[in-house]
């Protein structure tokens, strides 16, 4: 699965093969939901565009 922004095989979290879907209805940062099918994170990251001051 490829996602935006996530890179899942560079993610270092639980024991196993890691999954993770995009979290819509966000502002500017994305959001996902990553498991390892046993714990759940969330993980947040700065927009992949140009940001507005």
């Amino acid at each position: 699965m490829s996602l935006p922004g996530l890179d899942l095989a560079k993610l270092r979290l639980g024991n196993g093969p890691l999954s993770a879907e995009i979290v819509e209805g966000g502002r500017s940062n994305l959001t996902y939901v990553v498991t390892d099918g046993t714990q759940k994170w969330v993980v947040r990251r700065p927009p992949l565009g140009h940001v507005l001051p």
